[in-house]
């Protein structure tokens, strides 16, 4: 898929506050089973297509690296449940958490939580997270077979109508 057809969804996610922090929350119905999304969220060569170049030890403890599309970000796993949910440190502070639950036999709702710092990390984090969202349907429809590279210059342009509805919503929390 060229970079300049790629369009956003309009699955927004949502915010949550818990004491000085807040989470940010998505919440996806996938046509595809629970077992091919994990691989998806946890097999380095799956994670390419959609996420980044990635090292992950699948194992509470192991270490896992991300090269995004403008920095690369360390963690460690600290829940794992095989094909069901994995949650890792992402960065110094933020939390990553990604749980599958099973619709059907060829259908899952994935339920993807950052836990946050400060609210004014939001506007950045949230219109990123809605791409890589967008980006791993695309990645499980077959859609794409490697993540499109944006310049910043193309993502602002790509990002720039959900930006402003996340900046709106994050101004009604403050």
């Amino acid at each position: 898929m060229p970079e300049e057809q790629f369009k956003l969804s309009d699955h927004f996610g949502s915010f949550h506050k818990t004491g000085d922090t807040y989470d940010i929350r998505f919440e996806r119905l996938l046509n595809h089973p629970a077992g091919k999304v994990w691989d998806a969220l946890t097999k380095p060569e799956q994670m390419a297509k959609w996420f980044g170049s990635a090292e992950i030890d699948l194992k509470i403890g192991g270490k896992i690296k991300v090269q995004l599309m403008m920095a690369t970000v360390e963690g460690k796993i600290t829940q794992l449940e095989t094909g069901r949910l994995l949650e890792y440190t992402f960065g110094e502070q933020n939390i990553l958490r990604w749980e599958l639950i099973k619709e059907t036999k060829d259908t899952c709702r994935l339920i993807f939580t950052e836990h946050l710092a400060p609210l004014s990390d939001l506007q950045y984090t949230a219109p990123g997270w809605h791409g890589y969202l967008d980006l791993l349907s695309l990645s499980l429809d077959g859609a794409i077979e490697k993540r499109p590279t944006f310049s910043i210059e193309e993502w602002q342009d790509i990002s720039e109508v959900i930006t402003a509805k996340y900046k709106r919503i994050i101004e009604q929390l403050k």
